[in-house]
């Protein structure tokens, strides 16, 4: 839709762009077991970090689906993997019933396997649109290309007549029917959330017009946001797919505030308890994503920075092709009730995973801060996950003096003269399942033989005996985090 403004930016139409979107769907299904885990016990807790650490026998969303069923009460039998691995393609994710775009004026649903699968039995797949308020208003069964290669390819489609719907936002439904079985209340089902904007193209192509042209002329602070808003609305006019579910609407409207406080020369706000996307400059590798959520306070507030691991398929961190990074908005959704009512800022950071010198871009955020939340920074407290644990722990010399604490989860084991160099900098380690469980013992028992001995004077403890899903350990040691930060910030 914006080719003549950006060709680059266009999506590989091939693997990996399919890799993309599956990786998005398992993030989406892990995210399912997050939420279905809140409230149970620590047996059940045991249980799905077990079943997530195992060995996925080349399919990624074996784990998931064990995980799922587990929780449920149910069989995790062939159908039901089957319907928890199969998702779909949602695009446009904003569909423009007057743009100029053709394939625009039509939301097209295809459904795809993510990894090759033996069917159990032929397949139909039912597509569902429902409106906001829950009324169903298009329903449509795909029976058509439906074996196993096709499904691979994603080639099963149907196409929504979204230009006979009002504006608004719409939710899929995918269920698949297996030989003449329908889908179980208990079983999977794939829904993702649509747009319908008459007008967009034009809005969004003004929009990044805009952007585009004033960014050489911002200062750090303006381009950080300006770019980090324009980013969000590149990423949905192309087809790349987004954390969580689609706010494309939501998007444009924050760009376009944006690009209006800079018309009107009024200094960019971020405000209070949002999530604001940030591109901060980075020396290489493009810029550095973030998502800002600032304090209500106006005085000096704490700041959580955290960073989750590289993409993953399994502990032993096989990973896709694409993403290469996390998208800092998984954390953002993750830790969506994070301390909120201490007031602390929570910077949420795009993983290791693309090249770059991550430290660095870490190092040229946390300067960046200042001018972004003016007289509002006050303590800094790290979390950083796997790659990033591994990354900071060797480099903790060069964040030392700016924090008031760190925790390395899943990684970031340390030489007892690196950990004896930390002095009294607080460092808390957590290991989940599969992940630090043999590295990070080795350390402790340093730590241990040493204050036996009368030596130690420093401050290395777990952070906590529990050893969550290697998946969605940040998440789920989030209440152990802000128990530690709001120690420290105390001191």
């Amino acid at each position: 839709m914006l080719g003549a403004i950006a060709p680059s930016l266009l999506p590989a139409q091939g693997p990996i762009y399919r890799e993309r979107w599956g990786f998005l769907h398992l993030e989406s299904r892990r995210l399912e077991v997050l939420r279905e885990l809140a409230g149970r016990d620590a047996a059940a807790h045991e249980r799905v970090a077990g079943l997530l650490a195992a060995p996925d026998q080349g399919l990624p969303f074996a784990p998931v689906a064990e995980a799922l069923a587990f929780l449920r009460g149910v069989e995790a039998d062939a159908a039901f993997v089957l319907r928890a691995t199969l998702g779909t393609f949602v695009l446009p994710e904003v569909c423009d019933p007057d743009g100029q775009n053709e394939q625009c004026r039509t939301t097209n649903v295809s459904v795809f396997a993510p990894f090759a699968m033996t069917f159990p039995g032929p397949l139909a797949f039912e597509v569902v649109v429902h409106d906001a308020a829950g009324k169903e208003v298009w329903r449509h069964e795909i029976t058509d290309e439906t074996d196993e290669q096709s499904v691979g390819m994603g080639r099963p489609l149907a196409r929504v007549p979204s230009g006979e719907l009002p504006d608004g936002a719409y939710t899929m439904t995918m269920r698949v029917r297996i030989g003449e079985a329908a889908p179980r209340a208990h079983d999977p089902r794939c829904s993702w959330r649509f747009h319908v904007l008459r007008g967009y193209q034009a809005r969004a192509e003004s929009a990044l017009r805009a952007a585009a042209s004033s960014l050489p002329s911002l200062g750090r602070v303006e381009r950080a946001v300006a770019e980090g808003s324009a980013s969000r609305v590149a990423r949905a006019f192309y087809g790349e797919p987004w954390a969580g579910q689609s706010d494309g609407v939501g998007d444009l409207a924050r760009l376009e505030r944006v690009l209006q406080d800079l018309d009107e020369q009024r200094p960019i706000v971020v405000g209070s308890r949002d999530d604001v996307p940030l591109a901060l400059p980075s020396a290489e590798g493009g810029p550095f994503q973030a998502v800002l959520r600032a304090a209500a306070a106006t005085g000096p507030r704490p700041l959580v920075v955290v960073a989750a691991g590289a993409p993953a398929y399994d502990p032993g961190a096989r990973r896709p092709a694409a993403p290469g990074s996390r998208d800092p908005g998984w954390l953002a959704l993750e830790f969506a009730g994070f301390a909120r009512d201490r007031d602390w800022h929570l910077l949420c950071l795009e993983s290791p995973g693309v090249g770059r010198d991550w430290l660095r871009g870490l190092r040229e955020t946390l300067a960046a801060l200042p001018a972004l939340l003016p007289g509002r920074v006050g303590k800094v407290l790290l979390v950083a996950e796997r790659e990033a644990a591994a990354i900071a722990a060797l480099r903790l010399g060069e964040l030392r003096d700016q924090l008031a604490g760190v925790v390395l989860v899943g990684a970031g084991a340390m030489p007892g003269t690196m950990l004896e160099a930390n002095g009294s900098l607080p460092v808390r380690y957590a290991a989940g399942r599969g992940v630090g469980e043999t590295t990070l013992p080795p350390v402790m028992a340093f730590v241990d033989a040493r204050r036996q001995a009368g030596l130690w004077r420093g401050d290395v403890a777990w952070l906590t005996a529990e050893r969550p899903a290697w998946c969605l350990a940040l998440p789920l040691l989030a209440p152990a985090i802000e128990a530690f930060a709001s120690e420290r910030f105390a001191k």
